[in-house]
């Protein structure tokens, strides 16, 4: 992969007409590195009870803000989060918060009533999978060869197993009550875990609801059935916290 990854910086020099700067590479990796340690920090502060943050919002920064690795945006949005996290805090205010959800792996962009649902119930969630730090610290000297490994270090690549053991380990951290999976008809290779996943954390004591729709087409989800799902799914929550 790291092969691969050369192989793409020579074709942009072919095309550019530019060599890459190599000090600047390092540079990018720097900033990265500075990045995923206020990143550390955010998911740190989403432990707190009640939790200061929107794990949907959390979710939504993990994909898109994947597009300022590399810049100190990145690193500059990490550290207003967590200025924001301190004095919501400080001040008490916090959403309520009756149950803890971890939620994986992704939310959908179009308008939905799953999260007014959740804020109905008192429900937070509290962590997302695509919200927490999953790879290791870049080696500067070796840019490509740590970026090869950040590439390989994702949980959706490789066993399965590797996500049972990082979304189990997620839910004992972050004391959840439940975990809600969002199953996106497009994510085939994401969904054939879903069963092996679902059935560690049962195996936990940790409910698990699965909700089916399309990450932005509107015409593929029920709001009427996925309320009706979430209803039943906070009974069964009720009766295993009263058990």
């Amino acid at each position: 992969m790291a092969s691969q990854l050369k192989g793409i910086a020579s074709r942009l020099e072919d095309l550019t007409g530019e060599k890459l700067d190599e000090d600047k590479l390092r540079g990018v990796v720097r900033r990265s590195n500075n990045a995923r340690i206020s990143y550390q920090q955010v998911n740190e502060m989403m432990k707190a009870k009640p939790s200061p943050w929107d794990g949907n919002k959390a979710c939504l920064l993990g994909i898109a803000g994947s597009l300022y690795w590399g810049s100190s945006f990145r690193d500059e949005i990490n550290q207003m989060l967590i200025q924001e996290m301190n004095s919501r805090l400080q001040s008490g205010k916090v959403f309520p918060e009756k149950y803890r959800i971890l939620w994986y792996p992704w939310v959908p962009v179009q308008q939905t009533n799953i999260f007014t649902t959740l804020k109905e119930k008192q429900a937070n969630v509290v962590m997302a999978e695509s919200a927490m730090v999953h790879w290791s610290e870049l080696d500067e000297t070796k840019p490509f060869e740590s970026l090869a490994l950040k590439a390989l270090q994702n949980l959706q690549v490789g066993p399965a197993g590797r996500r049972v053991a990082a979304l189990t380990k997620l839910a004992d951290e972050y004391e959840v009550d439940g975990v809600i999976h969002f199953s996106s008809h497009a994510c085939r290779h994401e969904n054939g875990s879903f069963r092996v996943v679902g059935d560690a954390l049962k195996e936990k004591g940790i409910p698990v609801l699965n909700i089916e729709a399309d990450m932005t087409d509107e015409r593929n989800y029920s709001a009427e059935k996925t309320r009706v799902n979430l209803e039943s799914y906070f009974e069964i929550l009720g009766g295993s916290r009263s058990a």
